[in-house]
């Protein structure tokens, strides 16, 4: 997975890239450059993410005009795993919509290309 960050244009966020207070969290906006999001949050021994990965770099490459991040759950060492505390992640991988003030919302389809595909034109007004 740590490919995904060289070959295509999926960001990583880390948890140095959030804005945590008790009511909201939110993405800082350097991160967005003014552009609509969806934001994966993985593990990479998730056989579920690993089997999507693909997708991920897809759609960065056919969506220039709409940030495609990713989140490692499991990175330790960047201190990524301590916003599990604030963000309730059910399942791997989870799929948050990021507005341009850095605000997340559900995701609540099925994690497809399709799916995803129409749910960006939907949101870029395709």
């Amino acid at each position: 997975m740590t490919d995904l960050y060289k070959y295509t244009d999926v960001n990583e966020l880390k948890y140095k890239d959030f804005n945590i207070n008790k009511k909201k969290i939110t993405i800082n906006k350097n991160n967005l450059n003014n552009k609509y999001g969806i934001l994966i949050f993985y593990r990479p021994d998730c056989k579920h993410c690993q089997d999507t990965v693909f997708l991920w770099g897809q759609l960065a490459s056919d969506f220039k005009n709409f940030n495609i991040m990713s989140y490692n759950v499991n990175d330790f060492d960047s201190g990524n795993d301590k916003l599990r505390e604030y963000i309730s992640i059910p399942s791997f991988p989870t799929i948050k919509y990021i507005t341009k003030t850095g605000t997340m919302q559900k995701f609540d389809e099925k994690i497809t290309y399709d799916n995803l595909f129409f749910f960006i034109c939907n949101k870029l007004k395709c």
